[in-house]
């Protein structure tokens, strides 16, 4: 029977960080998951796949979990920018057409949309979070997954060592500049144009431009938890991640049985072959057509 278990070694070589070289953070998010959290909700997650192995739950081992504190910069701050669009409004239109079948002009509507140039203003406050590691045993995938935590004012500590207890920290390696450069102002992007498309009139758009400036306040070090795990199966690796603030956020690849996956498309193909034919027979049965062309 194959055994599926949970690494430490394989994949993500996180080693416990030295005092000496850690830049003491400004905040924290204390995890909230405890390890028996995480390995309960990767089990549940580990059976809710369409082709998950029968014996996935039985086998696995947990050896080595992985408590992992992320650094971050958190940035704060205020956004105004201007967009532009082209808005389409849709309304019914009547029209005459020639009827074949019933040997003259019939009534008939369809929806046409009238275009008119629209722009405005939006503003509002932002805050994100962007890896400042250099992924060294972090696969990027993970780095970008951590970018979507979010969480509570009241949620963010300060700085205090006993929050780190039993849990590896990565050192910080990349500047709050570089940080916004590449990562952070992709994100703040993103929310300018949430906004902005939401402010957009009429039943559909199309030519969307938005540009903003942005009034940061000083970025703030702030390590973000998760557990990370790289696990084997079948002498196959395979990783999971999870969010240390809430069960809800998980990630990873699961195994798949391929015997089970194969079985699926041969019926899937299967049941539309017969459909194919018994629309081609229903064709030629009731319109005398000789051959089919999709």
């Amino acid at each position: 029977m194959p055994q599926l278990a949970l690494l430490s070694k394989s994949g993500y070589p996180i080693e416990k960080a030295k005092d000496n070289g850690i830049v003491t953070p400004d905040g924290i998010l204390p995890f909230k998951v405890t390890k028996e959290n995480y390995e309960q909700a990767v089990l549940s997650w580990l059976s809710e796949g369409d082709y998950t192995p029968d014996d996935i739950l039985n086998s696995t081992i947990f050896e080595s979990v992985n408590g992992v504190y992320l650094p971050m910069w958190f940035y704060k701050g205020r956004y105004s920018g201007n967009w532009s669009a082209s808005s389409g409004y849709d309304r019914r239109e009547e029209y005459s057409e020639w009827s074949e079948s019933q040997k003259k002009m019939v009534r008939k509507t369809r929806t046409v949309t009238d275009w008119r140039p629209s722009s405005g203003q939006c503003s509002g406050e932002f805050g994100i979070l962007a890896f400042a590691g250099a992924g060294k045993g972090i696969q990027p995938d993970v780095a970008v997954y951590a970018h979507g935590t979010t969480f509570n004012r009241g949620d963010l500590k300060t700085y205090d060592p006993k929050y780190t207890m039993g849990f590896s920290l990565i050192e910080y390696t990349v500047d709050e500049h570089d940080t916004w450069d590449t990562l952070g102002k992709i994100q703040a992007d993103g929310i300018v144009e949430a906004d902005s498309k939401a402010r957009i009139p009429g039943d559909r758009y199309k030519d969307f431009y938005a540009d903003a400036l942005y009034d940061k306040e000083t970025p703030l070090r702030t390590y973000v938890p998760f557990w990370i795990t790289n696990y084997k199966y079948a002498d196959k690796d395979f990783h999971v991640y999870m969010d240390g603030t809430s069960t809800l956020r998980i990630q990873g690849v699961r195994p798949e049985d391929q015997a089970r996956k194969d079985e699926v498309n041969k019926k899937f193909y299967k049941g539309h072959f017969g459909c194919a034919t018994t629309i081609i027979v229903f064709l030629i049965t009731v319109f005398g057509i000789d051959s089919y062309s999709p």
